[in-house]
């Protein structure tokens, strides 16, 4: 499929969407788009990167992803709209996108403004272990160190009831600050993710609704944010890998230099 045709399918969807937002109803009948349009972003960034080379963009997608899923949390808490399996933590991958994004300050709000207890119906355990983790080493200077991550582990490990996995093993691995140990955890989440892939991509049409399948078939935002999280932790990896292209692997550049779109429909919605 033509990542062209494929960018400018995203595209026209993320107008779509957007447009939807601007009705006022409860942010609980918002939250199913809002969650398409973090992971539409993230296509059309991804699509920008391949398609024009153009790491800005890149950029700016990832983090109007990651504005789109603090916008649903700020909102639900405005409205004390908690019970909503869209607030679990690994529903969307903005922290992800966050992080490679290179806005510390809008990752942190992401963990702030998230409900961090487990709700059964809203996602898997050992998924939410996992994210919670990400969210600590996000959040919490020292955390590696802390007597909180082992718990944490542990946990993961417990739920997982005797599974492998290969993101508990990049967790561990980062813990323990193991170089050697953690580019084999890395290396086998790539080639589990090419599994995943090719077995999918022959299922695949040129249908718009599939189309959020192809940018992330090439680039894994999640494999990238690793490999920052590799590199906070003084044991980065200098060559390059399937998946994480060198030149979306740039150091964080700081706040988003551009106008949230959520900012400005909340002043038209509610004048806030």
């Amino acid at each position: 499929m033509d990542l062209r045709y494929v960018q400018e399918l995203l595209i026209n969807e993320t107008r779509h969407k957007m447009a939807s937002l601007a009705i006022g109803l409860p942010i609980a009948r918002k939250a199913a788009t809002l969650r398409d349009l973090s992971r539409l972003f993230q296509g059309v960034g991804i699509c920008r990167l391949l398609v024009d080379a153009n790491v800005l963009k890149f950029r700016e997608n990832l983090l109007r992803s990651a504005q789109a899923r603090r916008y649903h949390l700020r909102r639900a808490r405005i409205e004390r709209s908690l019970d909503d399996r869209f607030l679990g933590l690994s529903r969307v991958e903005a922290i992800f996108d966050a992080v490679v994004g290179g806005d510390a300050e809008i990752a942190r709000e992401i963990v702030s403004l998230s409900i961090e207890a487990w709700h059964e119906g809203w996602e898997y355990e050992d998924d939410y272990c996992y994210y919670l983790f990400v969210h600590r080493l996000v959040s919490q200077a020292g955390f590696l160190e802390g007597p909180e991550a082992p718990v944490l582990l542990g946990r993961f490990e417990r739920v997982l009831e005797g599974q492998s996995s290969t993101r508990l093993a990049l967790c561990r691995t980062l813990r323990a600050r193991d170089a050697v140990s953690f580019r084999q955890a890395f290396e086998a989440f790539l080639d589990e993710r090419r599994t995943h892939v090719d077995a999918k991509r022959p299922l695949m049409t040129e249908y718009s609704a599939q189309a959020i399948f192809w940018p992330g078939s090439f680039v894994s935002v999640e494999g990238l944010a690793w490999l920052r999280f590799a590199d906070g932790a003084g044991i980065g990896l200098n060559d390059s890998f399937e998946f994480c292209p060198d030149e979306a692997r740039a150091p964080a550049a700081g706040p988003a230099p551009f106008e949230d779109f959520f900012v400005s429909l909340d002043q038209a919605l509610y004048g806030a």
